[in-house]
């Protein structure tokens, strides 16, 4: 076969579009891949705050509880209004 101009060039615009091809397949597939990636960082960063939050909440209301039993039920205590809240 002999290689003239025209057949150089269609075999030129052949490589090249599956070059391009081929750039568009892994652009893809990096995208797809790093917004997996980011789903995932995204559930463990949620999953670890609500687990920073449930131990502060829970600090929170263990000080509230020890507050309430030393003071007991003195006027202007912690649990005054329970006191009157109850009756």
């Amino acid at each position: 076969m002999q290689w003239t101009i025209k057949t150089r060039l269609a075999s030129l615009t052949i490589s090249g579009l599956v070059f391009v091809a081929a750039v568009s397949a892994t652009g893809y597939w990096g995208i797809t891949s790093v917004e997996k990636a980011t789903a995932q960082v995204s559930a463990t960063g949620m999953a670890i705050r609500n687990h920073i939050e449930a131990g502060t909440y829970n600090d929170m209301t263990r000080d509230d509880i020890s507050a309430v039993s030393r003071t007991g039920a003195e006027p202007g205590g912690p649990c005054w209004g329970l006191k009157w809240a109850s009756k």
